[in-house]
Parts: structure tokens; sequence; C-alpha cells
């Protein structure tokens, strides 16, 4: 009877949901909101602000000073637009970095961010809790609030969005370094002067993206990647491209280098050992920053107690229905591992949300599996992916006919228009049936670019389907049009055989030469007159598109071209020498010329 009068005593204390949502990440608010809408009582637990990495860290803060730094760059590069600053003819022309409004301005935009997250939350009906969960068992979770109580509530549900955080940094000597001048993805965002010199460590997607941000607002930097390229798990040709950009921009970028210990400097600086493929050297910065990873934000939840399951890293396990190992808890976004995406996390809610909140009882559910996965660099120009690389699909479908197809920005009408041509695109098509299986575009609003191909892809729309299509001169064109092309596709509303006045003189002038030689033939041979209906049939029609797969004969290689393109007889069809020297003869670029396989 004693044992009984305490449990009730003890349940008496918790508060019961019908669902507890565990971090307000960019899937756990909107879950929340949306079990309250439908009456279910429901917890909020947050250990900072509302509104997770996204809002406050990650996205929202980071894009806002991106778009200080690209500001900065293209003040610098009035001039070459024919715009001076005031009172100076100097190239380039001189700027002045106000950092104190450049970071209240962020704060500013996160604020109010984080603010209507909030009262979206609240308006639903949410508790928002406020503090650190610990599992106590399977259901019941205690809270650590900010003033040293503790609070314990129940859930028949229970979903972790917990997120993750920068690796904390580790260096023989960085005990003795100025902690001011040592930063992560957080804390470089709080920075109130322009760093000297900039020593930035990993050159993955932060590393990158705050190297260039702080080199355009004036620092110089220096980035140490240990591996063979930058981006490491993109195309090689992509990485080293953006490798190009960035060194252009200024930027020292240092491969296959690693950091071994740091030392104060006489100057109040640092001096970094550095352990290169030549051996050490040392480098004198003023600022280090850390981007070389992220952890989960598990190792406070006491996550055996609920019977969770994490991997060597500590991410918590999940199928791909986001379960856990325990019954009735559910894991959404980074903390589950990689791919680490704001976009993947608010998936994962749409996926919950239909499995879980909205199932009718039918035994369909919604999965993560083989869901394609965009993204987007923020770098300058942005780097846009989706699907598979080069590598990835060869890998994936060996039995597959891999073709790849790449063309540079400079062969973007738009992109010369507003003197944005660096970078390049690349498809990856399967070569029989057209599927495109990945595309990656490094230009120019690539992030816009790259969701076009997107679409095409979750709508299972071909190569040939895709790049043939006619979108505005104006757009980027998905930035597969250039104004060249789009006149083209104004003139041909019907294309036949007859293509003589609508493709380049070099062109009309090869199909006259070539009808010439056969008329000759045909008077000299009069047996062939037979073949020539069936030849003038079988005559290829132009092929309109920026992307014109071409395979090589030396490879499965293809080239994406620009412009209408002419597709010569079978029979006559030119290797790749052959090419190059009729459009050296005819003064074509060769980049426009290129025959179908289809």
């Amino acid at each position: 009877m004693a044992t009984t009068s305490k449990l009730i005593r003890t349940m008496s204390n918790i508060t019961k949901y019908d669902a507890i949502i565990i971090g307000s990440g960019q899937a756990g608010t909107p879950l929340a909101g949306a079990f309250a809408k439908t009456g279910q009582k429901t917890a909020l637990i947050e250990r900072t602000h509302i509104g997770g990495c996204c809002i406050n860290e990650g996205c929202t803060p980071t894009k806002t000073m991106v778009a200080s730094g690209r500001s900065a760059y293209l003040a610098r590069r009035g001039q070459d637009f024919g715009i001076h600053t005031n009172g100076t003819l100097k190239r380039p022309n001189e700027i002045k970095v106000d950092m104190l409004k450049l970071r209240q301005r962020k704060r500013d935009i996160v604020d109010s961010f984080r603010q209507g997250s909030e009262n979206r939350t609240k308006d639903a009906g949410v508790d928002i809790v406020i503090g650190e969960a610990k599992f106590v068992d399977e259901r019941t979770i205690e809270v650590k609030m900010g003033d040293g109580s503790e609070k314990r509530v129940m859930g028949e549900k229970i979903f972790i969005n917990t997120g993750a955080r920068p690796v904390p940094p580790k260096l023989k000597g960085l005990e003795n370094i100025d902690p001011t001048k040592v930063l992560d993805s957080t804390s470089v965002q709080e920075l109130d002067v322009v760093p000297a010199h900039l020593v930035v460590i990993g050159g993955g997607y932060v590393g990158v993206e705050f190297a260039q941000l702080f080199r355009r607002l004036g620092a110089k930097v220096t980035i140490l990647q240990r591996g063979e390229q930058l981006l490491q798990r993109e195309d090689k040709e992509v990485a080293d491209a953006l490798l190009e950009i960035l060194k252009e921009d200024g930027l020292t970028i240092n491969l296959y280098s690693s950091a071994s210990s740091i030392s104060t400097s006489s100057t109040g600086s640092f001096d970094l050992n550095v352990q290169t493929e030549d051996g050490e050297k040392a480098i004198n910065g003023t600022h280090i920053l850390f981007a070389a990873g992220r952890i989960p934000n598990t190792d406070a939840l006491n996550l055996p107690a609920a019977g969770i399951t994490t991997n060597a890293r500590g991410y918590i396990v999940s199928n791909d229905f986001l379960e856990t190992s325990a019954k009735n808890i559910y894991v959404l976004g980074d903390v589950k591992g990689p791919p680490a995406f704001t976009h993947v996390s608010y998936d994962d809610f749409r996926v919950i949300k239909a499995n879980v909140l909205n199932s009718s009882g039918t035994s369909t559910k919604l999965s993560i599996k083989d869901r394609l996965v965009p993204y987007v660099v923020y770098t300058d120009p942005q780097l846009g992916h989706i699907g598979l690389h080069e590598h990835e699909a060869r890998a994936k479908y060996p039995e597959r006919k891999i073709k790849t197809a790449k063309m540079p920005m400079s062969y973007v009408a738009r992109a010369l228009e507003t003197d944005e041509s660096r970078g390049m695109m690349k498809a990856v098509v399967d070569g029989e049936s057209g599927q495109i299986l990945g595309f990656t575009c490094l230009g120019i609003e690539g992030g816009e670019i790259m969701s076009i191909v997107q679409m095409a892809m979750i709508g299972n729309g071909t190569a040939r389907r895709v790049f043939r299509a006619s979108t505005a001169v104006t757009a980027e064109g998905g930035a597969r049009d250039s104004s060249i092309e789009t006149r083209i596709l104004e003139e041909l509303t019907n294309i036949n055989d007859d293509i003589d006045d609508l493709v380049r003189t070099a062109f009309r002038e090869r199909l006259a030469a070539e009808r010439k030689n056969e008329e000759q033939e045909l008077k000299r041979s009069p047996k062939r007159k037979g073949q020539q209906k069936a030849n003038e049939e079988s005559r290829p029609k132009v092929q309109v598109g920026n992307f014109a797969l071409e395979e090589d004969n030396d490879s499965n290689t293809a080239s994406l071209m620009l412009g209408v393109n002419y597709q010569p007889h079978v029979n006559e069809r030119r290797n790749a020498n052959e090419q190059a020297k009729f459009c050296e003869a005819n003064k074509i670029d060769l980049a426009t010329y290129a025959v179908d396989d289809a």
C-alpha cells in the first residue's frame, strides 16, 4: 500500500502529454504545431532558442552575412560595370566595411525569424518548455530548467530533433591562444572586426562559405584541407573549378595539409605549424576558424535509459520510417546523421506527419528511402547539386551506360550579360534510357538552376525532353538557355528537313556541299538512285538545345553544347579529330558543334 501511494505521489508531479518533441529545429517546431492543432496535448522542449540551428546559427544568419559579402564584392567590382564610387577612380573601388552594422543586421533578421517561429508555435497551443531534456525511461523525460529546477514530463509519443553542433577544436597549444581568436561556425558570426588573417581549418561546406565571405570583407584568408580536394564529397571536376574561383578571389588554399600545433607570436598573433606534402611549415595568423565537422546533440539525452540505439559517432539509428529502436520514439533531422540539411529535416517532418499524425491505419507509409536530396553551397557562385555524382552513378549502376555532360558558365549568355560567367554545369545521364541521374551547377544562382533539373527528375523527365524545353531568355535559364538559343527556338516553330535557312552559315555551306557531292555521285552511279529517297528520309534533323549528348569514340563522356547542332549522315559521322578540323576550317567554335547519338 505504501509503495502504491508513493507511485501515485510521484506520478502526480509528472505532466502527461500525447506528444513530446525534443528540439525545435526545422522538423520539431512544425511537428509540435501540427500535433497541437489536432487537439492533442503537446510539449516542445528546447534548450536555448526556438527555431533550432537553421534560424539561430545556420542558414538564416550565414546567408544574411553572405549577402553582405556579395554586396562588398560587387561594390569593389563597380568599375567592371562602369560604376565608380564617389571620389575615386581606382580599381577596384574603395569601400569600407562596418562590421558592427553587418552583425546587427544579421541579429535583427535572426530575431525576427525566431520570434515569428515562437509566436506560431504558441498560437498553435503548444506548451514550450525551455530547458535540457534527459530520458528517465522510454516514456519519461526530466527537464533541467534555466533556474536549476527540474520538471518531469511523460509522452505517449516522443520525437527527437536535437540537431548537431560544431566539433570542439582540438589542437596542441590551443589553450594558450586568446579564446576570442579561436572560432567555430557560431562564434565567427559575432566578430565585430574583420580579421587581419583568418586561417580556416577544413575545406568543407562551412569552411569555404566563411572563407570566401571574410575574404570579400577584406581579410587575408588561408584554408587548410586535409584531403586532395575541397568539398571532399563533390565531383572532383566541380571541386577543382571552385578551387580556382576561390584562388582568383585571393584565397590561399593548401591541400593535403593539417595543423599540428599552435603557439602565440610576439606580435599578438599566432604561429600555426602545418604538416604538408612538402614537410612542415608555419603560418602566421590572427584568427583561426575550426570548420572540420559536426557532432550530434545526443550526449545529454541519456538515450540508453529509453533503449535508443546510436551508432559509433553518436547519431541515433533509425529505419526508413524514422522509427528508433524504442517503440513510439522517432528521430528527425541532423541528429540521425547525414545528409544534414534544413530541407531534409523538414522533409522528415512531412514523413512523420503522414505516418504518425495523419495515418488512417493503412499499411502504406511514407519512407525516406531513395529520396532525392538537393543542396546548395552558398559560395559565390553557388554550387547546387541534385542526385548522383559521376563516380557515385558508376559505382551504383556498373551495368548501365553512364554518360556525363559538361558546359562552362561562360557559354550562358545571361551569365555573360551579368559578368558572372565563372563556374560550370555537369549532368550525369543513363545513356540508354535518358534518365537524369544527377546534376551540378557551379554558377550564378546555381541553386535555382539545379531546382529546375530536380523538378524534371521528380517527374521522370528524360535529359532530351528537359534540355530541349524553351525558357524565358531573361531567366538564368534555369541557366540552361542563352539568348542565342532562345532566338533560335523562336524561329524553329516548324522544324523539317529543309533546314538550310535556319542554321549557321557554316552549316548551310556544309549541307550544300554534301548535297552537291551526292548529286555528282548519283550522276556517276545511277544504281544509287534507289537509295536517294531512303537517304533523304534518314537525314537527321537539327537538334535544338543547350545540352546535346555526344559520346566520344574514346570514352563515355559527352559535351554540353550551345545552340543548333547538325548531325551528319550516320555513315559520314565524324570522329573528334575530324570535327576539330572541320570547325577550324570553317571558323566555328568546336564547343558549338556536336553530333547527337539519339
